[in-house]
């Protein structure tokens, strides 16, 4: 991966009108699944741990703990975009190629059927990222849909009209940013807790999320070192004597 990463203004309303549909581009989001604690998501992308699952999923606390290692709160705007663009998370990467085959005994995918070709597309993370010339919004919002917000099945993608409210999202703010990608927005807004904030509110955010990927995501900071207890005052008396 280059160690500057730039998104088209096609991209990124593609991320963003799937993240519209997840969180409202509120960073300090989360969400639990019919009223228990289990399937929990976090952040702009829901990013979504699976207590239950066999093995267990982690991947809002893997979130959650690597924006906060590097800028002090998992809630940060800039940190999670940040953890999107270097896909580094200690659970492995959140691109996902498109399986053939699905359930036991196996059998073929609905989802490979319509969509395998997204597999040649974009075999990976980077192989999305790369692709700046593409301009078509509803490609790409596909694309994201699908293998990073991973539906898993037919049912899935349509359920809640899922994909035409994404589709329409991306479109949405594709136009916004046109008029209102320079504006200048002193910092990220933020409710903590599964809350659809102001939808202005909303809409600066995504024009800080498109001039910090517009302008080129940098390597991630490392993270930030915890700090080093000091001596004891009584071991340092013992070896002063």
């Amino acid at each position: 991966m280059p160690d500057v990463i730039r998104l088209s203004m096609y991209q990124t309303a593609a991320i963003l009108g799937c993240f519209w549909e997840e969180s409202k581009i509120n960073p300090a989001c989360w969400h639990y699944n019919a009223g228990t604690y289990e399937d929990t998501g976090y952040g702009l992308g829901m990013w979504t741990d699976y207590p239950l699952s066999d093995p267990p999923l982690t991947v809002g606390t893997a979130m959650k703990n690597w924006v906060t290692e590097r800028y002090g709160y998992w809630y940060s705007g800039e940190g999670q975009v940040a953890c999107l663009i270097s896909d580094t998370l200690s659970v492995g990467s959140m691109w996902t190629r498109i399986p053939q085959y699905i359930g036991d005994p196996p059998r073929i995918n609905p989802m490979y059927t319509q969509f395998s070709y997204l597999n040649t597309k974009y075999p990976n993370w980077t192989a999305f990222l790369n692709d700046t010339q593409n301009t078509d919004i509803e490609y790409l919002t596909n694309a994201f849909f699908i293998m990073w917000e991973t539906p898993g099945t037919i049912e899935n993608y349509w359920a809640f009209d899922n994909w035409p409210r994404r589709r329409a999202s991306a479109y949405r703010i594709f136009d916004y940013l046109t008029v209102h990608g320079d504006d200048e927005i002193s910092a990220w807004y933020y409710e903590d807790g599964y809350v659809f904030i102001p939808t202005q509110k909303a809409y600066d955010n995504c024009v800080l999320l498109w001039q910090q990927v517009g302008s080129g995501v940098v390597p991630p900071p490392t993270p930030i070192p915890t700090k080093k207890k000091g001596m004891p005052i009584w071991m340092m008396i013992r070896y002063r004597r």
